[in-house]
């Protein structure tokens, strides 16, 4: 079982690296639904079912926001209340511990930054939260997701470095 989660780990790994690169946030979301998709396999095969329905609601959110953006459509506020309360709803009925609310607390960030059409202030809550994410792959032992994390933080830093600073070093130096 373990070669298998490692393999989806390794696909895992790829997808993260490519979607946070992308400037547009459509394609961003699309690649968080498939990274999502994977993480949910790997939780779920280390019966991890807080995490697992955790991850589930943000595959939802995440293909939700994705045909939003698909039709240039920001999806209204109720729409991301839902999935804030349905995270909250989530964290209660599947506690195991604590450190859920790692978890939980990342897709709220995640849930409001990506709700938002701002790509910058996005993949600043994305570097924030990533160091958290990696201390709780640890705790559960996807030690795959922790590479994926840690090399998500460091394509964010280029991403923010790449698609921001540049980008507004560009601007100002035009102006």
């Amino acid at each position: 079982m373990d070669v298998f989660i490692n393999i989806i780990g390794i696909v895992a790994l790829i997808v993260t690296i490519l979607g946070i690169l992308f400037k547009e946030k459509e394609k961003v979301m699309l690649f968080f639904s498939i990274y999502f998709i994977l993480m949910l396999s790997t939780y779920f095969l280390k019966n991890n079912y807080a995490g697992s329905l955790l991850v589930l609601i943000g595959l939802l959110r995440s293909l939700t926001y994705y045909f939003f953006s698909k039709k240039q459509l920001k999806p209204n506020l109720y729409i991301m209340l839902l999935f804030e309360v349905a995270f909250i709803i989530g964290v209660i009925t599947t506690w195991t511990s604590a450190l859920t609310l790692i978890v939980l607390f990342n897709f709220m960030i995640i849930t409001y930054t990506s709700w938002q059409d701002n790509m910058t202030l996005f993949r600043i809550s994305c570097a924030v939260i990533s160091p958290f994410m990696i201390f709780y792959n640890l705790y559960i032992g996807a030690y795959m997701l922790i590479a994926c994390e840690v090399l998500y933080f460091l394509a964010i830093l280029v991403s923010i470095y790449k698609n921001d600073i540049l980008f507004y070093k560009k601007q100002k130096s035009t102006n």
